[in-house]
């Protein structure tokens, strides 16, 4: 509870202590605590993409809670750098919807024109289940 409260505020009260407490929480053992503390980090501010850039294009392939990764691909997505685009990418082959729609809405943001040949990439079953998100992505072009 004290670990989460600390994320918390340093998501609103930006400066080098809490940029290093979020930094710390990226090892934390609670998903939601890694989850949050990655979407603290601005991965376009050059030095922080320099500290934690690596930790989470790792944390987007290799954790094992799907929170995890897909809130590791939606920063990648928002760091504006193009050469994530690979570990995006494969987050569409993912099981998890969550990770899939992270994947979708990073390539909207990183590659707009990759996005209707990722959406029809996609198996049947998941494009019905996330035929709401599709929409919206495709409508917001």
């Amino acid at each position: 509870y004290n670990r989460s409260k600390a994320i918390d505020y340093a998501l609103y009260h930006k400066n080098p202590e809490t940029t290093q407490l979020l930094v710390s929480a990226l090892n934390d053992q609670e998903e939601d605590i890694r989850a949050v503390a990655i979407q603290g980090l601005d991965l376009s501010d050059p030095i922080i993409k320099k500290m934690v850039e690596t930790k989470i294009i790792a944390m987007a392939q290799q954790d094992s809670k799907t929170k995890v990764r897909a809130s590791a691909i939606f920063a990648l997505g928002n760091s504006g750098n193009q050469k994530n685009l690979a570990v995006i990418e494969k987050g569409l082959k993912e099981q998890s919807y969550a990770v899939i729609s992270a994947s979708l809405y990073a390539i909207k943001k990183l590659a707009p024109s990759k996005l209707d040949r990722s959406i029809a990439a996609l198996d049947s079953e998941a494009k019905i289940y996330l035929a709401t998100l599709i929409k919206k992505l495709k409508n917001n072009s």
